[in-house]
């Protein structure tokens, strides 16, 4: 029995020390001045909470824009004259063919 009333004795001391702390806490110049803090922080949440939010004001979004295709653009070069011509004689298939054309300086193609 010895033994365990040593080993209760700090116990007491910790119960005694929340007893003393919470009568601390609860008491009337402590209580007076938690209920001070609670109302101030209340005011001051229902003030925040009342202003206006100053955020950026848009106008309406605008409407989608179709979207624009990838369209090479090339140069204008001024017409270039040529001549081309070909023939093919075949003795064995009895192919014989033959093709010319021709571009002007005006761009008028013949053939």
């Amino acid at each position: 029995m010895h033994q365990f009333s040593n080993f209760l004795q700090p116990n007491m001391k910790v119960k005694s020390f929340w007893k003393k702390l919470l009568n601390h806490i609860f008491s009337k110049e402590t209580y007076f001045f938690l209920q001070l803090i609670a109302l101030i922080s209340i005011i001051g949440l229902s003030v925040a909470l009342s202003m206006e939010i100053d955020r950026p004001r848009y106008g309406p979004p605008s409407p989608p824009q179709p979207l624009q295709g990838y369209r090479v653009v090339e140069p204008d070069h001024p017409p270039q004259p040529y001549k081309y011509e070909y023939s093919v004689r075949d003795q064995n298939s009895g192919s014989n063919y033959q093709a010319a054309e021709s571009k002007d300086q005006a761009g008028n193609v013949v053939g």
